[in-house]
């Protein structure tokens, strides 16, 4: 199963009961709330990353535990053997990849990602309901995969290991001037999306990855701002069968807030740096 779905593949499977969608739009602090937010697709519940996010940390939707995620989505209405469809309002990636990651952190491997999100949904004059849905509240079994998060010290521990390589999504002038983690590639996540808010053809993704010469490294890491749309880059190296791809949760915003780790600045010739 490709872990993208097509608008046209979700209206056929939308009657299914064992189908459950989340809405992973995600709002950035003080932006106005998008136009559709009051409108939904079949039986979707919102997910908020900074509501199911571990509420004692120093940074914004950080990864929960095992059981603060369960408990969350089982109030969702959601079971671990559900087939689950994330989308966003807007557009692809961004917070729905964050989703997406997040579950099978927690082992839930039967999800996909909308392509296009609502917008192409509505675009195509498919129906949708307004107002939210009410799920009946239901037990969630997760299990916590260590292996796909990587805090900084992971990060600091992998710097000198030539089978690693970390991956940034930040646009080039925050790569460049804000500053990066030593080492790191630079590949925008808006750069495999199209303009209508779809991915590019996996094929032209795989081209991009491969001339960044990260596509067959042994371990990748993505990393990002905040953890957000690093998990673009992890969702499109899945769908090429990259299923080891980790993601670094504390990502820049926790690097960069640390004075004793390492760190680069400048133009760089490594990877998609001028992308």
């Amino acid at each position: 199963m490709d872990a993208l779905i097509t608008t046209e593949e979700l209206a056929a499977i939308l009657d299914n009961p064992e189908v459950k969608l989340l809405d992973g739009t995600y709002i950035l602090s003080g932006a106005a709330q998008p136009e559709t937010a009051h409108l939904r697709i079949g039986n979707a519940v919102p997910f908020d990353i900074d509501d199911i996010a571990d509420p004692a940390a120093e940074y914004a939707h950080t990864m929960p535990d095992a059981a603060l995620f369960a408990k969350k989505l089982g109030a969702l209405g959601i079971t671990e053997t559900d087939h689950i469809i994330v989308y966003a309002q807007m557009n692809t990636g961004l917070a729905a990849c964050r989703v997406w990651w997040m579950l099978r952190a927690f082992g839930h491997e039967n999800v996909q990602i909308l392509d296009g999100g609502l917008a192409k949904w509505l675009r195509e004059g498919r129906t949708v309901s307004v107002g939210p849905a009410q799920p009946e509240p239901v037990e969630y079994k997760a299990v916590f995969h260590p292996e796909l998060v990587y805090d900084a010290a992971k990060i600091e521990g992998c710097l000198q290991e030539k089978d690693t390589v970390l991956i940034d999504a930040r646009d080039n002038l925050r790569f460049v001037e804000h500053g990066r983690i030593p080492g790191s590639v630079n590949l925008p996540f808006m750069s495999f999306l199209a303009e209508d808010g779809c991915f590019l053809p996996l094929e032209t993704c795989r081209k991009m990855f491969a001339d960044a010469g990260v596509l067959n490294v042994k371990n990748i890491v993505a990393t990002c701002g905040s953890g957000v749309t690093a998990c673009v880059l992890a969702f499109l190296l899945f769908r090429m069968g990259r299923k080891d791809v980790a993601v670094y949760d504390g990502s820049w915003t926790e690097w960069g807030a640390c004075a004793h780790l390492p760190k680069e600045k400048g133009a760089t010739t490594r990877g998609a740096a001028t992308a």
